[in-house]
Parts: structure tokens; sequence; C-alpha cells
């Protein structure tokens, strides 16, 4: 892959893009595994920039490995890793390539899937499902195309959106425990702008017998 990253320039300032608040989901991914400090779960975070949620993760118990196609993002998540005293491994790739080589209690992904094309996101999501623990959890937050919200101001545009509903679309043979969608103000920049969000977490189960209700 190449050295450059359309974030490259945005992370590359003294103070964090995104800021250093976790996000929403990586909350509630917390309720739901509650970390084990005797047996700590793996967690993937794909696209994980400068770390805002692996960081945070990290220091609730995970076990954390990040892969972004920035550098210069994993840098700021290691030098971020450090002052809080805690730890996590980051992988410079795309994370449309990347090849999971282990299975993980939870793989998670915040505002960063719409730069996979759509021609490849089903295989992405198949390899995640695969490499996913029995009773792990999917957590997915995706931007989501609506024409009544103007162009963010930052690398979107590189991306594709997702439709509404799509998300989902891909874990319909996974229990759904969590979805969401909503229109939120962001600052990322410094500048006031809106985006449309769908947050998902699914579940995988082991296939068995129902009983009535």
């Amino acid at each position: 892959m190449g050295d450059y990253s359309p974030y490259d320039d945005k992370y590359s300032t003294d103070g964090y893009y995104y800021g250093k608040r976790a996000s929403k989901l990586s909350n509630r991914i917390v309720e739901l595994v509650k970390p084990s400090t005797e047996k700590p779960p793996w967690l993937l975070d794909l696209g994980c920039g400068e770390g805002r949620d692996a960081v945070y993760l990290a220091g609730q118990g995970f076990r954390v490995i990040g892969v972004d196609t920035s550098a210069v993002g994993l840098a700021k998540m290691a030098r971020y890793a450090r002052d809080a005293e805690t730890q996590v491994t980051g992988i410079h790739c795309d994370m449309a390539a990347y090849k999971l080589d282990r299975i993980y209690d939870v793989i998670l992904s915040i505002g960063a899937l719409h730069y996979v094309a759509p021609q490849t996101r089903r295989s992405l999501f198949e390899r995640c499902k695969q490499y996913t623990a029995e009773d792990g959890l999917n957590a997915f937050s995706v931007f989501i195309e609506k024409p009544f919200l103007p162009p963010a101001p930052d690398p979107q545009s590189t991306g594709t959106l997702f439709r509404s509903g799509e998300l989902m679309s891909h874990y319909w043979d996974w229990e759904i425990v969590w979805c969401e969608e909503r229109i939120v103000r962001c600052q990322s920049g410094g500048i006031s702008h809106q985006h449309a969000i769908c947050d998902m977490i699914a579940r995988k189960l082991a296939f068995t017998d129902t009983k009535p209700c």
C-alpha cells in the first residue's frame, strides 16, 4: 500500500481531529461485554485513526489491535496510549485488504467503512463474521446517504456512503442487538457540519433448536 492517507494532513496537527471522547458505540460495547481482567477479550478496530476508541477500549480491559491507512494517525494513537498508560497494537494497512489471522471477541469500525468499495464490502463483512468468536460482536458505525444533507468538509468525498438498511442486510443471519439511524452534528476540523449515521451491533450465535414461545 502507499505511504499517504487522505487523513495524514488532518492528523498532523497538535490536537486530535476527532477529539479523544469515545463513541457511543464503544460505550455500548463495554456494557455488553463487561471485559474480565482474567481473560481480556480481543478487539479489532478497523480504521482506528488517532485511537480515540481503541485507546478507550484498551483502558476498559480489551486487548486491542487497530488498523489504519494513516501512519500519522497510528503514531498519534501510540502516543495517546502511552499517555493513558495502556497498550494498543497499531497495524499500517488498508482495512479492506487486511488479512485477519485470529478470532476476535469484538470487531469494530467507526466512520471508516464508506472507504471500502461497495463491490468489496460483502467480502469484508464475511471475513469479519468468519473471524468472530461465538457469542462475539461486530459493531459498526457508518455514514449513510441522505440527499438533504450537504457533503461533509472532510475526505469523506473519496468514499461511497451506505444506504439506509444496507449495513444490517449483511447481518440477516446474526442477532441484531442494536441498530439506530440518526443525524449528528460534528465539529471535526473545527467546522460545524452534520452526518447521517447508522450504528449497529450484531451478535454471532450458534445455531440451536428453538422452543415455541
